[in-house]
């Protein structure tokens, strides 16, 4: 679907099936960068609200309390909680 058209007296060659496919992968490049930004603005790479994580039931005989996701060189928290009955 290669054409010639003329711009201003510069001859000017379009592809409208190579346009149509560029513009749908920068769609796509653009879904997949707003949809890291919302995960990493929930916590997934790092702490917040995706990355907390309880083993066990509050109240119970024991549960903790830690990250999903550990990161190389950063200190991260483990938090256990003892119950009545421990």
């Amino acid at each position: 679907m290669a054409g010639n058209g003329r711009a201003d007296g510069i001859d000017t060659g379009s592809d409208l099936h190579f346009e149509e496919r560029w513009w749908r992968m920068e769609q796509v490049v653009w879904g997949a960068m707003t949809l890291v930004l919302i995960g990493a603005l929930a916590g997934a790479f790092g702490r917040g609200w995706l990355s907390e994580a309880t083993a066990g039931q509050r109240g119970g005989a024991l549960s903790v309390d830690y990250e999903r996701f550990a990161r190389f060189r950063t200190p991260t928290v483990l938090d256990v909680h003892l119950g009545p009955a421990a």
